[in-house]
């Protein structure tokens, strides 16, 4: 990590599509799944394996 440890990550970012679900198309679908699930997990993961692990300890806020 450049700056140092993490000791905090909070999850609060996403997107949204704003329609009814029958007139999504799949791209929007995707993208919206893939900010919003793949971007927590992805952040969650690195924050965890590059300094959380490494210190025993640390906290990961999920805001949906």
């Amino acid at each position: 990590f450049q700056f140092g440890k993490v000791d905090v990550l909070v999850n609060n970012a996403g997107i949204t599509r704003d329609m009814l679900a029958m007139r999504m198309s799949p791209e929007d679908f995707t993208s919206v799944i893939d900010i919003n699930l793949n971007g927590v997990f992805f952040c969650a993961q690195e924050a965890f394996a590059s300094s959380m692990l490494r210190q025993k300890r640390g906290r990961i806020i999920n805001i949906a």
